[in-house]
């Protein structure tokens, strides 16, 4: 019998990192935690799937055993093509870029990494740095090498709810006292320009080498329409993923794709999802992979869940 899928939590020690994920988290390991990897297939970190049929064994293993049934007929990628991350700041992490999947694949062996944000949890003077406003190369280059590079960039105030699209190329950092939601490409690469003077690795001309001044982080908005039993927002549609937000008030009857998989994570509230012979609790920071192969499933709320999923090749944003 085909079931929804549940992970184990991969935490990541940051040293920008914190306790907040135990507002909703009981199995968080001591230290400043700053990344949870909750559905991931990455030799940096693989989820192992925690109860039903499939119990014990890594999503990397199921997608080499049972891409169809499980992932979908479109599924050719040759690695799992998603990592769905939670994050949480008490200092702001460097400031930095990430690459396109060909330097990527060049220099690291690894995905170019384009992501999206949804801001959980935003303490009051919450913000964001998303580009650097409309200065050049050179003057980026003269700021960064006479230690101004905090005065040229592009702070964003940013509360709950609030969705942003990060294409590879894009200067970008979090700032402190937020829990972020992250859908990327399946990649662990990033490029740190700056780090506030604290002791870490910079990469500097890669980082140059990958920029992309022309790119523009501007808040999504997203298209919402009336479904029964709720609401539905489509967020961003892009070559790696596809973003929505479902705020179910009843009941929101679904069904899984056979050329894909979805991924849910609860945001808000909590709920169920029924399927054949199977019934699943959803609570705040949850995620759950819905296989191909599920067929009818029922979400009832009411909860507000993330579902993202890889859309068809010729949908670009």
């Amino acid at each position: 019998m085909m079931k929804p899928l549940t992970f184990n939590h991969v935490y990541v020690e940051k040293v920008w990192g914190g306790r907040d994920l135990e507002s909703f988290r009981k199995d968080l390991p001591s230290g400043s935690i700053g990344e949870s990897w909750d559905v991931a297939s990455h030799r940096n970190g693989t989820s192992i799937v925690m109860d039903g049929p499939e119990a014990g064994k890594s999503l990397s293993q199921l997608y080499g055993e049972k891409r169809r049934d499980l992932f979908g007929t479109s599924m050719d990628f040759d690695r799992f093509p998603l990592l769905l991350k939670l994050i949480n700041t008490t200092q702001a992490l460097s400031v930095q870029v990430h690459p396109k999947d060909d330097y990527a694949l060049a220099h690291e062996n690894d995905l170019g990494k384009t992501e999206a944000w949804y801001v959980m949890k935003a303490n009051p003077e919450a913000y964001l740095i998303i580009g650097t406003g409309n200065i050049d190369r050179e003057g980026f280059r003269k700021a960064l090498d006479e230690n101004r590079i905090e005065e040229i960039l592009n702070k964003v105030s940013v509360e709950e709810g609030d969705v942003f699209y990060i294409q590879a190329g894009l200067l970008h950092a979090i700032g402190p006292g937020l829990i972020i939601y992250e859908i990327q490409q399946n990649s662990d690469t990033t490029y740190r320009f700056y780090d506030y003077g604290r002791p870490r690795e910079l990469h500097v001309e890669q980082a140059m080498a990958v920029i992309d001044f022309k790119l523009k982080g501007n808040r999504v908005e997203g298209t919402t329409r009336k479904i029964d039993g709720g609401l539905k927002t489509d967020l961003i549609r892009c070559p790696y993923f596809a973003l929505e937000n479902y705020d179910v008030e009843t009941e929101v009857e679904e069904e899984s794709d056979p050329a894909r998989f979805y991924l849910f994570t609860v945001v808000n509230g909590s709920g169920m999802l029924h399927s054949k012979k199977n019934q699943k609790a959803l609570k705040k920071g949850d995620s759950l992979l819905i296989p191909a192969a599920l067929g009818g499933y029922t979400l009832t709320g009411p909860v507000q869940l993330l579902k993202s999923y890889v859309p068809k090749k010729e949908v670009i944003i």
